[in-house]
C-alpha cells in the first residue's frame, strides 16, 4: 500500500508540472453546445429562458475567460481556485476509493477522501462537485422565481437563473470531452501497450483547433435530437454522465493514432466522435435545467418533449392525471380550497420533494442557528 500511495503521489506531482489545457471545446465549440442546448429547450420552458439562447451560448466559454493571462499575472488567486472545477481525472485512483469519495457529502469531503489514498484534489479535479452545486444554485433561483413578490424582484432572479444556467452548461460540456475525464489529457502518460500519442499538443488539437475547424452548427443540431432527460438521482446522474465519457478515452486516442486529429483534414470517424461528445452535453445540460425548472418541481413531468427515467417516470404519469400545465400554481387544498401564490407553490413543492422542491422545514442546531456561514440543520448528514 505505502508503494502504490508513492506511485500515485508521483504521478499527482508530475501532473503539476504540466500546465492543463482547460478550454473543452474551444470558445467555437463551447458556443455551440450553449446554443444548441437552449434552443431545443421544451415549449413548457419559461419564455425569458428559451428567449436567453444568444446569452446562454455567449456564457457557456465564460469560465474559461477567466484564465487571463494579465488576471494571472497580477493574481492567481481566480486560476488556481476554479482550474480543478473544469475536469476529474478519475483513472488516478481505483474504482472503489473513486466511489467512496463520490458519494462525500459535498467537494471538501470528496477533497479529504483523495487525500486519504494520496491524491491532491487540484490534481484530480472536482468537475462533478462543480456540477451538482450549479443543479442546487438553479433550483433554489427557480422557487425563489415561482414565488417572487414583483416583476422587479423576478426579473433580478431571471438574470441569476440565466448567468448560472450558462456556467452550467460550460461544466456540462466539459465533462462531455474525454480529455476532461483523464489522466492523459496532454497524450499518454505512463505504460503505453497500444502505441498511443504522448503528444502534450493533442488535447489543443481535438477541442479547439479540430473542432472549430470541423464541427458547424448544423452539424450539432442533427446529432442532438433526443429529448432531455430527468431523473431522479441527479448525483447519480452525472457521475453516470462522466463514467461513461472517461470510456471513450481509448476510443479518442485510438482515432488519432490511425489519423491524427488536426484542422487541415477530418475523416468521417473524426467527426461523429467530435460531434456525438458534443451533443451529449447539450442533452444533459438541458436535462439538468429541466430538472431545476418550475413545471418540474410542481407538475412534475407535464413538459412537453421531455424523458423521464426510473420513479420520475411513474410520477411523471401520475401528476399529469392530476394537474394541467397551464394551471400548474393553482393546488388543491384539503377540503377542496384552491392556494394560489406562495402557498400554492410550496404545498406543490413538498409534494415534489423528490426533485427538492421547497423541503419540509427543519429545526436549525442552538448551536449552529446563529452563524450565517456555517449554519447546520438538524439531521443532516
Amino acid at each position: 500500500m505505502p508503494l502504490v500511495l508513492s506511485v500515485v503521489a508521483l504521478v499527482a506531482f508530475a501532473s503539476l508540472l504540466v500546465p492543463r489545457p482547460l478550454n473543452a471545446w474551444g470558445d467555437h465549440g463551447h458556443r455551440l453546445i450553449g446554443l444548441v442546448a437552449a434552443t431545443t429547450m421544451p415549449a413548457d420552458m419559461p419564455a425569458f429562458f428559451r428567449e436567453a439562447a444568444p446569452r446562454l451560448a455567449y456564457l457557456n466559454p465564460e469560465p474559461d475567460r477567466w484564465k487571463n493571462r494579465a488576471e494571472r499575472q497580477r493574481d492567481l488567486a481566480l486560476e488556481g481556485g476554479s482550474s480543478p472545477e473544469h475536469f476529474i481525472d478519475s483513472d488516478l485512483v481505483t474504482s472503489e476509493p473513486l466511489a467512496r469519495a463520490l458519494a462525500a457529502r459535498d467537494r471538501w469531503g470528496f477533497a479529504d477522501s483523495l487525500r486519504a489514498f494520496g491524491v491532491s484534489p487540484q490534481v484530480m479535479g472536482v468537475l462533478p462537485f462543480t456540477m451538482l452545486e450549479y443543479v442546487s444554485r438553479l433550483r433554489n433561483s427557480f422557487r425563489l422565481w415561482r414565488v417572487a413578490p414583483d416583476s422587479t424582484v423576478r426579473a433580478w432572479i431571471e438574470q441569476r437563473i440565466i448567468d448560472d444556467a450558462g456556467l452550467l452548461g460550460h461544466y456540462v460540456a466539459d465533462g462531455s470531452n474525454p480529455h476532461h475525464t483523464t489522466k492523459h489529457f496532454n497524450g499518454w502518460v505512463g505504460e503505453n501497450p497500444r502505441g498511443y500519442t504522448t503528444d502534450a499538443r493533442f488535447h489543443g488539437r481535438f477541442e479547439s483547433q479540430f473542432v472549430q475547424a470541423h464541427v458547424t452548427e448544423a452539424d450539432l443540431r442533427a446529432a442532438a435530437t433526443a429529448a432531455p432527460q430527468v431523473f431522479d438521482n441527479v448525483r447519480g446522474a452525472v457521475v453516470t454522465y462522466l463514467q461513461r465519457t472517461n470510456q471513450y478515452v481509448d476510443s479518442l486516442h485510438a482515432l488519432d493514432t490511425a489519423t491524427p486529429f488536426r484542422e487541415e483534414s477530418a475523416t468521417p470517424e473524426q467527426k461523429a466522435f467530435a460531434v456525438s461528445r458534443m451533443a451529449a452535453g447539450a442533452r444533459l445540460r438541458d436535462g439538468l435545467v429541466v430538472l431545476a425548472a418550475p413545471w418540474c418541481q410542481c407538475a412534475r413531468g407535464t413538459a412537453r418533449g421531455v424523458r423521464h427515467s426510473g420513479g420520475a417516470a411513474q410520477h411523471a404519469a401520475r401528476d399529469r392525471r392530476r394537474r394541467d400545465p397551464r394551471t400548474a400554481h393553482r393546488v388543491a387544498g384539503a377540503g377542496g380550497h384552491v392556494r394560489t401564490g406562495a402557498a400554492a407553490a410550496h404545498a406543490a413543492g413538498c409534494a415534489c420533494h423528490p426533485c427538492g422542491a421547497f423541503p419540509h422545514p427543519r429545526r436549525l442546531s442552538p448551536r449552529r442557528a446563529g452563524h450565517p456561514h456555517r449554519t447546520h440543520v438538524s439531521g443532516a448528514p
